[in-house]
């Protein structure tokens, strides 16, 4: 076990559970309503790329959003995923045989082909967690490339790639939603399971939520979005069991976990949200369906 899993069990431990409040923060803009296809977080700052094509920047101590559109795109492009390593870079996949490093300002100035389609990518520290085809049952269902070279992909520990059911095909069962990191180790989950797999590439624990399948949570995709904080623990955004106005999945629980997956601090939100932007041990930010901020704490915002 790591030192900051042990340490934060130990913290958790002698925790008193305190009342979670909320405080709403607009944003000027307003974060509009375009399909957000990636979200990360490194170096004080959030980043959103949306299907239409812009990239915007949330710094954490500013109200407001830098948005930029992407440019040099080529026919065909179809973004999916957004990545932030630890020297800056911005990866995404404008194709599934396309990974594309941008600069802060949107512009594509590196095309990484891929020989094998890949489906998702994630990232932590200075590797790039990738979903790929095909999925192989019993095997990793991730793989993780170098950002030197990040084609050059190995298995990575942690969900094990399951057989398809029934008529269903094998990637329709292995979806896979990837958090917010901390340091190295960064958590996943199928999307239809109550259960998240935190790795950092090597080793892998498996954390069970059955909490989450109470009355109004999604029990087909149950968890929305994950961040961990440094003291072990996490915010875990479960997926309404309705839609918002425009039929997007959205969050209207958030809850504080411990390391071992018990559920300390809990919250029904309104607005509904959208996903979490950043998070620490004393408080979560999320973005709300209106476009604004919902700062969420233990100490009153």
């Amino acid at each position: 076990m790591s030192i900051w899993i042990l340490v934060g069990l130990l913290a958790v431990a002698h925790e008193v559970p305190t009342e979670l409040r909320t405080t709403a923060v607009p944003l000027h803009p307003a974060v509009g309503p375009s399909l957000i296809v990636g979200r990360t977080v490194c170096g004080g700052s959030t980043w959103l790329l949306t299907k239409s094509a812009e990239l915007i920047r949330l710094a954490h101590a500013s109200r407001i959003p830098l948005v930029r559109r992407v440019r040099d795109l080529r026919q065909g492009d179809s973004f999916w995923g957004l990545a932030c390593l630890d020297d800056g870079s911005l990866w995404t996949l404008a194709t599934g045989h396309a990974l594309v490093r941008m600069t802060p300002d949107g512009a594509i100035v590196e095309r990484v082909p891929m020989v094998m389609p890949q489906v998702e990518v994630f990232g932590v520290a200075d590797r790039l967690v990738l979903l790929g085809l095909p999925v192989v049952p019993d095997r990793p269902v991730l793989s993780v490339g170098p950002r030197s070279n990040p084609g050059m992909v190995r298995p990575w520990v942690g969900l094990v790639a399951r057989a398809g059911f029934g008529n269903a095909p094998s990637l329709s069962t292995n979806l896979v939603g990837c958090g917010i990191a901390f340091r190295f180790w960064i958590p996943c989950w199928f999307v239809d399971q109550p259960s998240v797999s935190i790795s950092d590439g090597a080793t892998a624990r498996s954390v069970r939520m059955p909490w989450l399948m109470q009355r109004g949570v999604d029990r087909s995709a149950p968890i929305h979005d994950v961040a961990l904080v440094p003291d072990g623990s996490m915010w875990v955004l479960a997926a309404s069991s309705t839609a918002s106005s425009n039929a997007s999945r959205v969050g209207q629980r958030l809850s504080r976990v411990t390391p071992s997956g018990v559920e300390r601090q809990s919250l029904s939100l309104a607005p509904s949200v959208r996903l979490i932007l950043w998070a620490d041990a004393t408080g979560c930010t999320l973005l709300t369906v209106n476009g604004g901020l919902l700062r969420v704490s233990n100490e009153g915002g």
